[in-house]
């Protein structure tokens, strides 16, 4: 009898604080890739929807100009960065390093899912028509927790 009991203190216990974390925020983003034609490399940045107040760190991320010879602000290379700061470019040379970033700022990735897309696109066919083709496409969009 004392076994039961206890199992439900136990589980009413675990029950209490399931309860609790309901002032978690919540952030869906996706990871676009770009073309760095002055270092000549590719970089990830990420791409957050707005409406999340916990995210502040990920909206403030300054946009890194990528076409070359272009004059960017002064921020830092979040792979360059021995010291926290604020002023950091939405710049990571793989999706792994924007993956830690944001472990780092407390985010913690819970599930992952594919959005799809189709659209057209005209062609020139062998004879010199331009047709439509339907286009199919797709990206992960990753879901946050804080």
């Amino acid at each position: 009898m004392k076994l039961f009991y206890l199992f439900i203190f136990l589980l009413s216990g675990l029950f209490c604080f399931s309860q609790q974390d309901s002032s978690a925020n919540y952030l869906l983003l996706r990871f676009d890739y770009n073309y760095d034609n002055t270092m000549g490399r590719g970089f990830y940045s990420i791409k957050a929807e707005s409406g999340c107040e916990a995210a502040n760190e990920i909206y403030s991320l300054k946009m890194y100009d990528y076409k070359k010879n272009a004059v960017n602000s002064e921020a830092s290379f979040y792979y360059n960065i021995k010291v926290k700061t604020s002023n950091i470019y939405n710049y990571f040379l793989s999706a792994t390093e924007a993956l830690n970033y944001l472990s780092k700022n407390g985010w913690t990735l819970f599930s992952v899912y594919t959005e799809a897309f189709s659209g057209y696109d005209n062609q020139r066919t062998g004879n010199g028509d331009i047709v439509p083709v339907a286009t199919i496409s797709s990206r992960p969009v990753f879901c946050f927790k804080k």
